[in-house]
C-alpha cells in the first residue's frame, strides 16, 4: 500500500539519506548539474520532509518545506544568487509568515503519474499546520500547470530566468495558504485532508485514500471518504 508521510528533517537519518539520493538522481536525469544545497545540521529543525512510498515501501518522491534560517535565509537566496531581482524578492519575504517549497522530485517510474502534485499538496498542508500564511517555490514552465492547479501562481512583475539550466524558464510562484483561491476544488480538498491528518500525531497516510493515482492519468480525483484519513498500519 503506497503511503505519504511528513516528518522532521534529521529525525530518521535513513530517510534523509534516501531523500537526498533520490533528489540527486532526479537532478542528474534532468540535466541539472548544480544540485540543491544540502540541509545543514542547525537547519534541520526548520525543515519538513514530505515522502511518498510505493506499495513495496520504496521511496519514489518527496519535497521539502523550509522555514527561514536566521543566517542562511531561504534556499532560494542561495540558488538564485545569480539573479539579483528574484533573490531580493525572496530576501524581503516575511520570515515569520513564509515557507519555501523546494527539492520536489520523483523517480523515473513515478513521473507523470501525479505524485509530484501530491507532494506539493502535502507541502502546502505542512505549511498550514506550521501556522504560515504564504508559501513560495522556484519552478519552471514545465511544472506550471501543476502549480496553478494547486493555487500557486507566478509573482507579477518578475520575469522568468534561465534556471537551473539555460533550457528552463523559471519563476517564483506563490500562494496565500489560508484560501488557495486559485486552486481547483479537488486540490483544495486534498490539501485540507492532509492538514486533518497532520493535526495531532502525524503518521503515514494511505495514498489511495487521498487520491486515485493511475498510470497515464495524472488528473486524478480525490477519494475523501471521511474527514480524516486513517493512518497506514
Amino acid at each position: 500500500m503506497g503511503t505519504l508521510e511528513v516528518i522532521d528533517a534529521g529525525v530518521r537519518s535513513s530517510v534523509d539519506a534516501a531523500f537526498d539520493a533520490g533528489l540527486a538522481e532526479f537532478c542528474v536525469r534532468h540535466g541539472i548539474d548544480a544540485l540543491p544545497r544540502a540541509v545543514l545540521g542547525d537547519e534541520q529543525k526548520l525543515v519538513k520532509l514530505v515522502t511518498v512510498r510505493d506499495d513495496s515501501g520504496a521511496l519514489i518522491g518527496g519535497g521539502r518545506v523550509h522555514q527561514r534560517h536566521a543566517q542562511r535565509g531561504f534556499p532560494a537566496q542561495w540558488s538564485l544568487r545569480h539573479f539579483a531581482e528574484l533573490r531580493e524578492h525572496v530576501r524581503a519575504l516575511s520570515a515569520a509568515d513564509t515557507v519555501e517549497i523546494a527539492g520536489v522530485w520523483t523517480t523515473a517510474a513515478a513521473q507523470h503519474h501525479g505524485y509530484a502534485r501530491l507532494v506539493t499538496h502535502a507541502c502546502l498542508a505542512s505549511a498550514r499546520v506550521l501556522g504560515k500564511k504564504v508559501a513560495f517555490t522556484v519552478s519552471h514552465d514545465r511544472f506550471d500547470p501543476v502549480l496553478r492547479a494547486v493555487g500557486m501562481t507566478p509573482v507579477p512583475g518578475l520575469a522568468a530566468v534561465p534556471f537551473p539550466t539555460p533550457s528552463y524558464a523559471s519563476r517564483i510562484y506563490t500562494c496565500e495558504l489560508a484560501a488557495l483561491k486559485s486552486a481547483t476544488k479537488v486540490d483544495r480538498d486534498v490539501v485540507a485532508t492532509i492538514v486533518d491528518c497532520l493535526t495531532g500525531v502525524p503518521m503515514p497516510m494511505p495514498i489511495h485514500e487521498l487520491a486515485s493515482i493511475e498510470q497515464g492519468c495524472p488528473s486524478w480525483t480525490v477519494k475523501r471518504r471521511t474527514n480524516k484519513t486513517r493512518a497506514a498500519g
